[in-house]
């Protein structure tokens, strides 16, 4: 039961799209002039930007927005804040520098292997025989920085008269949110309060098979459509604005969201994120019948629902559990005029519009995400790109959050390789982002070492 409380927060992502790698930066073309737009997980630039303002001048956070020497208006938003010509870019470059955006820098994913190598230590301590297994949003890559990281603790022995007395044993750097045990189960909600990260661990004496189960599927539907990853982190952001993505007041969770994502791609045939974006909320904002089907991940065909419960999502892994049981008649009011109002606002950026030039909003999903709380966002990365990254020991870390690859590739052939596929301009999967960054680390680390003049009767 609190494995499938904690499964609520779950969110997930492909492994190996390259939008949600964890490397410095992607590039993405917005547009017909040539603007290259460089998103870096902790700053943001435009390596164009003096054509677009001949004056040297950066396009306003707010007001009026000026025009390049060809007369073309130039906005800026958080996830562009260098600005790029208003009708350069398209609404699917939009979506994936957008999921690009709103994703954990790589500081702050270094910061989250670091607090799950603290607490894997603690654990060993406190349950010698325990296995943990890593899931939810930063297993898959698409962690934001207010997600919570989700562990699973098995085979624990004694777990309600140990864990009460262990708690007292952790770092001063966590403090405890929330504790229940039960049974052969139990709950840990915790939170390293230096970076603000916290932690759901579910604790359980035998295997929780289930797990295994969700992230095989998880992994098996973004194999088959990996661009619901950037749609999903539209929509849920979208959900956040109007408080309808907290299961703790009848919202839809992200795993739900994701589900209802997949069973667009697969009964709409739709790849490209923006016409997957359009789908889905014109379906779910008018369309689909709440009342009598269920939505179902799994199947193209209509599915009835099997509870009375005002919104049903099945479960992958357990047909009979929905995963929005939580769910009232009037969030699903709230929500669907939600989606019915976002798809009216993008509509106005139709090429089909006739008034298309003249609509007065910055980009596309400009008209259904507020700018204020996410520039605040922009200020943070820039301010995290002037701290020290934080360490931790790779070799300790072994639930491949990455998605790592089936056959690894030599260190002596990875420089000429990436450097070549670079130079060519070809998207990478993540790990290979992930090795290049690992082995120029470790080359800084010796550079450094040789540099260092060796203490007096001591030999290096």
């Amino acid at each position: 039961m609190y494995f499938s409380q904690s499964l609520d927060t779950l969110c997930s992502s492909n492994p190996s799209s390259p939008l949600h790698s964890p490397r410095s930066e992607s590039t993405v073309d917005c547009g017909s002039h040539g603007t290259t737009v460089t998103i870096g997980g902790s700053s943001t630039t435009n390596t164009n930007r003096s054509s677009l303002l001949s004056n040297g001048s950066r396009p306003k956070r707010k007001g009026h927005s000026p025009k390049d020497s060809g007369g073309d208006v130039v906005v800026c938003t958080p996830w562009l804040p260098e600005g790029c010509r208003k009708y350069d870019i398209s609404l699917s470059d939009e979506i994936r520098i957008f999921s690009k955006f709103v994703s954990i820098s790589e500081r702050e994913r270094s910061v989250r292997n670091m607090v799950i190598q603290d607490l894997e230590k603690w654990l060993s301590t406190v349950f010698p025989t325990a296995v943990t297994n890593l899931y939810g949003s930063f297993a898959y890559g698409t962690c934001t920085p207010a997600s919570a990281l989700d562990l699973s603790c098995e085979h624990c022995v004694n777990i309600c008269a140990t864990l009460p007395r262990s708690v007292a044993t952790l770092s001063q750097e966590y403090k405890v949110l929330n504790m229940v045990c039960q049974g052969s189960e139990g709950f840990l909600q915790v939170e390293n309060v230096r970076e603000n990260v916290k932690v759901n661990m579910v604790f359980s004496e035998v295997e929780n098979t289930r797990v295994k189960k969700f992230t095989e599927k998880i992994h098996s539907w973004l194999k088959e459509f990996p661009n619901a990853v950037p749609v999903h982190s539209v929509l849920r952001h979208v959900l956040s604005q109007v408080r309808c993505g907290d299961v703790r007041t009848g919202g839809l969770s992200s795993c739900a969201l994701l589900v209802m994502i997949i069973r667009i791609c697969r009964v709409c045939d739709a790849t490209d994120p923006a016409e997957i974006l359009h789908s889905f909320l014109l379906d779910y904002g008018c369309e689909f019948s709440f009342e009598k089907h269920a939505v179902c991940g799994s199947k193209r065909s209509a599915c009835l629902k099997h509870s009375a419960d005002p919104i049903v999502i099945i479960d992958p892994t357990d047909q009979t559990n929905n995963l929005s049981e939580n769910s009232t008649s009037q969030m699903l009011l709230q929500v669907r005029s939600q989606f019915l109002y976002c798809q009216m606002g993008l509509q106005k950026w139709s090429p089909s519009q006739a008034g298309r030039k003249g609509y007065k909003g910055r980009t596309p999903l400009s008209s259904i995400i507020s700018h204020q709380s996410l520039w605040v966002r922009v200020d943070a990365l820039k301010a995290a790109a002037q701290q020290p990254q934080p360490t931790f020991d790779t070799t300790t870390n072994d639930h491949g959050i990455i998605g790592e690859p089936e056959e690894l590739i030599r260190t002596d052939e990875l420089g000429s390789l990436v450097a070549s596929l670079y130079k060519d301009g070809i998207e990478q999967p993540s790990w290979v982002w992930d090795i290049a960054s690992d082995i120029h680390n470790a080359n800084l680390r010796e550079k450094a070492l040789a540099e260092q003049e060796p203490e007096e009767g001591i030999s290096l």
